[in-house]
């Protein structure tokens, strides 16, 4: 049977005329029955008119893959509203940019009349469509911005003045307002936020208009303009700029896996609402329902409005939300007169949130009533929508993403890492300590999480190294890490080791680091250093985006040490000795609680403990520290000051005490303790020392 190729009359029209072709019986039919182009692909911009000209834009769509020759484009500009007189008005040609984008400009018009414009394409000379009809009024009518004040780190104060208003047409329709953008371009601007004045026949009369705008982000320049649109036409001043004071955002520990920012996002104070953001927006200027939004994950991106907004932090991941909502108390609560919730950890730290409402468009609803907050998760059934934390009514939620939400930022510090699964072997010519390899031994028992692994600006790894024989030649310790997707790489990042010790090297990231593929520590040229087992390395921190770096630590079974349990100084009244207490049976940590559990402690060769020292300053005499120990069956004990691994401490600094006992310990000790001898005979306020513990490893 015949079988036919069927084309719409505007395919054939851009082919240049009919075309045949041949086709056997077997032929599929191909049925072509929508046009390449409709009246939807034609788009009618906006309008910049002065008394006597005007600059006007539009857009065509669908139109790539066509010749030039096979269509016209441009506006039709005439003086009367009717379709046909629309379509028969003055021609105003244009070119198309690679995005179907054009601007035409028109001079020689009347003053102070209203012109009907529309954006039309013509395919062959044959068929013609048509956008939307618009209108513009000419006018000599200006408008001014004057320099913004109150200038704050979350807001400011812009002005304008109309002038030459009062002799409008009696249908000319008036508005006027502010435009506000992170650009000077016009693109920019197109997705910048409009301030409305509200009071325009003040504003016609030549009063200055002021107009307050909240929510900015700190230490960020910012462009503005004052407009003035007649009809579809608008009038525009000068641009000018500010910028916007810098902010601290602090951060609160509420004992979860990530602290919670004290903020949110454009506030200066807790009780304050800060801004209502469009999700993936990092402008935070965006308000339009119909705008483009992101439609993938973006914590941490740099679309995600908390990293844009330099806060050191970055949008709560939907775990990090589900755990606030498992391990928290939310209770309503006023602060400062503000109505909002009181959010409270489990470890009795507690963070306010305001009741700020949600936007849609520039319609704020909820204000004082609700808060809603967004995380960095798109909705995994809907691209339109991202999940969120409402406040409100204690849940997990999801909401679309054009809306406007409170954003709170939060920030993991110290990375959680299991040391027992550390692994220690070579790479070539080198030793190497292997924290995580998606190509090695690490891939199928990981010691940290390399699916949520995230920083932002900085990441801090510091290790301990013991065992060295004394005399070990210096050698370079450096970094090998490349995130998920291997935009962030580092291979030279490195410290110099001088023998048995504590070292620290920094990694700094241009862009967000998401995930893992590598992340080991290359001891160069040193290859068969942890053959014998007689050398050993442990990761004390993976400290992320805070410079605080030696301020946390790890267990061997991958706690991280709590240093408000640690007690120290002068503790036994009778003795000249400092005295770190990491846990005694009979001393405040039995009531105060250990900053570890050591239920899982398993010393068969050696227990190390790395500290921190501060408030010394160089000891005129050095001091000998060691580990004083008794199991909790008293069978391994040790109070010796000058057993092996104990150490010489001469000034502030890190320092690294062991024992080898003779005889293994398990489960919680009586006694746990380091202790400085004679400290008191050289310092005699014992208070002002302050220590902290960045290590407890066990073999």
């Amino acid at each position: 049977m015949n079988r036919y190729k069927i084309f719409s009359m505007a395919t054939l029209l851009l082919a240049g005329g009919l075309t045949f072709t041949a086709c056997s019986d077997d032929d599929e039919p191909t049925i072509y029955n929508q046009p390449i182009v409709s009246s939807a692909s034609v788009i009618t911009g906006d309008a910049v008119q002065t008394a006597v000209s005007a600059t006007i834009t539009g857009k065509i769509t669908d139109l790539s893959s066509l010749s030039t020759s096979a269509y016209k484009a441009g506006i039709k500009l005439v003086t009367d509203t009717m379709t046909t007189k629309i379509q028969n008005g003055e021609e105003i040609d244009a070119t198309l940019g690679d995005d179907g984008t054009f601007t035409v400009e028109k001079t020689g018009l009347k003053k102070n009349q209203k012109y009907y414009y529309a954006a039309f394409v013509t395919l062959q000379g044959k068929v013609s469509y048509y956008g939307e009809v618009k209108t513009f009024t000419t006018t000599d009518a200006t408008v001014s911005a004057t320099k913004a004040t109150d200038i704050t780190m979350n807001q400011a104060t812009l002005s304008g003045t109309l002038a030459n208003v009062t002799t409008l047409p009696s249908d000319a329709t008036l508005s006027a307002g502010m435009l506000l953008s992170r650009g000077k371009d016009d693109t920019s601007f197109s997705a910048g936020k409009d301030i409305t004045v509200s009071d325009v026949a003040t504003a016609q009369k030549g009063t200055p208009f002021t107009l307050k705008v909240k929510g900015l982000l700190p230490n960020t320049k910012y462009y503005y303009k004052a407009y003035m649109k007649l009809n579809d036409g608008y009038i525009y001043s000068s641009i000018d700029s500010l910028t916007t004071a810098d902010f601290t955002t602090e951060f609160v520990d509420l004992g979860l896996s990530v602290q919670w920012a004290k903020t949110n996002i454009g506030a200066s104070s807790e009780e304050e609402e800060g801004g209502l953001y469009s999700y993936g927006d990092p402008t935070g200027l965006q308000e339009s329902a119909t705008g483009s939004y992101a439609n993938v994950d973006i914590t941490g991106s740099n679309l995600d409005i908390c990293a844009a907004s330099a806060s050191g932090g970055r949008l709560p991941s939907v775990s990090e939300v589900q755990e606030l909502l498992q391990k928290c108390q939310i209770e309503d609560a006023t602060e400062n007169g503000v109505a909002g919730y009181k959010v409270t950890g489990p470890n009795g730290n507690s963070i306010f949130i305001p009741k700020a409402g949600v936007r849609n468009g520039s319609v704020v609803d909820g204000e004082g009533s609700r808060a809603e907050l967004w995380t960095g998760s798109i909705d995994g059934n809907d691209a339109t929508r991202a999940y969120t934390f409402d406040v409100s009514s204690k849940t997990f939620g999801a909401a679309t993403t054009s809306l406007g939400l409170s954003a709170r930022a939060v920030r993991q510090t110290v990375v959680p890492f299991t040391n027992s699964k550390l692994v220690l072997g070579n790479n070539n010519d080198d030793a190497r300590i292997e924290i995580y390899n998606a190509y090695g031994s690490t891939k199928d028992n990981p010691g940290l999480d390399a699916t949520s692994f995230m920083f932002t600006k900085k990441m801090y790894v510091t290790f301990t190294i013991v065992g060295l024989p004394d005399g070990t030649a210096p050698f370079n310790a450096t970094i090998g890490f490349a995130d998920g997707s291997w935009s962030v790489q580092d291979w030279s990042s490195s410290v110099t080791v001088k023998g048995n010790g504590t070292y620290t090297i920094p990694v700094t990231a241009t862009q967000t680091a998401k995930g893992v593929n590598v992340f080991v520590i290359d001891l160069k040229g040193k290859a068969g250093l942890f053959d014998d087992g007689s050398v050993k390395a442990f990761i004390n921190s993976i400290v992320v985006d805070d410079d605080s770096y030696l301020s946390a630590g790890y267990t061997t079974d991958g706690q991280t040490i709590d240093q408000s349990k640690l007690v120290y100084g002068n503790l036994e009244s009778n003795k000249d000795d400092y005295r770190i207490e990491i846990y005694n049976a009979y001393g405040e940590t039995n009531t105060k609680g250990a900053c570890a559990n050591f239920s899982n402690l398993d010393v068969g060769n050696a227990l190390h403990v790395v500290f921190s020292l501060e408030g010394m300053g160089t000891l005129t005499t050095p001091c000998r520290a060691s580990i004083m120990f008794a199991s909790g069956d008293l069978s391994c004990q040790n109070w010796d000051f000058n057993c092996k691994g104990s150490t010489e401490v001469t000034k502030d600094g890190v320092y690294t005490a062991s024992i080898y006992p003779t005889t293994g310990a398990g489960g919680t000790p009586a006694v746990f303790t380091v202790d400085i001898k004679d400290l008191k005979k050289q310092i005699a306020d014992l208070s002002t020392v302050k220590a902290k513990v960045l290590g407890i490893f066990w073999e």
